[in-house]
C-alpha cells in the first residue's frame, strides 16, 4: 500500500514538473490546475460531499489536463480559431489522461472526472455527449472550477475577464454548459473569496 501511496505522489509531482515547462507556463498563468483543484474542492466541501469524494475531485482539479502533455505549442497556444483537425488533438486530452490515469491505481477515483470534465448539460460536449445528471458529479465540480479560472486568466487568444464578468458568465452558462447547483455553490464561494479566487 505504502508504494502504491509514494508511485502516486511521485505521478503527481511529475505532472507538476511538467506543467512548469515554458510552454505550460505560458498557457496555464498563474498556475492553472492548482487554481482549478483549490475551487473544486471548495465547492465540493461546500456542497457536503463526502471527505473522500472531496479528495478525488481535488486531486482530478490537479490532474485535468494532464493528457495536454506533449501536444503542440502551434494548438496549444495558437491565438487564432483551431481547425477541425487541431481541435480533434485537443479534444483527445481526456482521453489520454484517463489511459494514463489507469497505470496507477491511488489515481483511478480521479478517471471518470478527468474524462468526462467537458460534457455539457446540454450534451454538446464531449467525449461521449452525456447529458445533466449523466455526467459524474466531480466532473461537473471540476468543469465549473476550470471555466472560471479560464475565464480570468490571460490567454494567447483573448485577454483575462474581471472577476464580476466571468461571475456573470458562470451565470449565462449554467444550466445549458454548466451544472446550476454547482455554479451555485462555485459564485458563493467565490463571493466569499472575493478578487483573490
Amino acid at each position: 500500500m505504502a508504494t502504491k501511496r509514494s508511485g502516486a505522489r511521485h505521478w503527481v509531482r511529475t505532472m507538476h514538473a511538467l506543467r512548469n515547462a515554458p510552454a505550460a507556463q505560458a498557457f496555464r498563468e498563474r498556475d492553472h490546475s492548482r487554481r482549478v483543484a483549490d475551487l473544486a474542492e471548495a465547492v465540493a466541501t461546500a456542497m457536503r460531499l463526502p471527505e473522500k469524494e472531496v479528495a478525488t475531485i481535488r486531486l482530478a482539479g490537479l490532474l485535468h489536463d494532464v493528457g495536454n502533455i506533449g501536444l503542440s505549442d502551434d494548438i496549444l497556444l495558437k491565438p487564432g480559431p483551431l481547425t477541425e483537425a487541431e481541435f480533434g488533438r485537443i479534444r483527445e486530452h481526456v482521453d489520454r489522461s484517463a489511459r494514463d490515469f489507469r497505470a496507477l491505481d491511488a489515481l483511478r477515483p480521479a478517471i471518470s472526472i478527468v474524462r468526462h470534465h467537458h460534457e455539457r448539460m446540454d450534451g454538446s460536449g464531449y467525449p461521449e455527449g452525456l447529458r445533466g445528471k449523466e455526467i459524474p458529479l466531480g466532473a461537473r465540480v471540476v468543469a465549473a472550477a476550470d471555466a472560471y479560472v479560464m475565464m480570468t486568466a490571460n490567454l494567447p487568444w483573448r485577454a483575462a475577464k474581471s472577476h464580476e464578468d466571468a461571475i456573470a458568465e458562470l451565470q449565462e452558462e449554467a444550466g445549458a454548459h454548466l451544472d446550476e447547483e454547482v455554479v451555485q455553490q462555485l459564485i458563493s464561494v467565490l463571493r466569499a473569496r472575493g478578487k483573490s479566487a
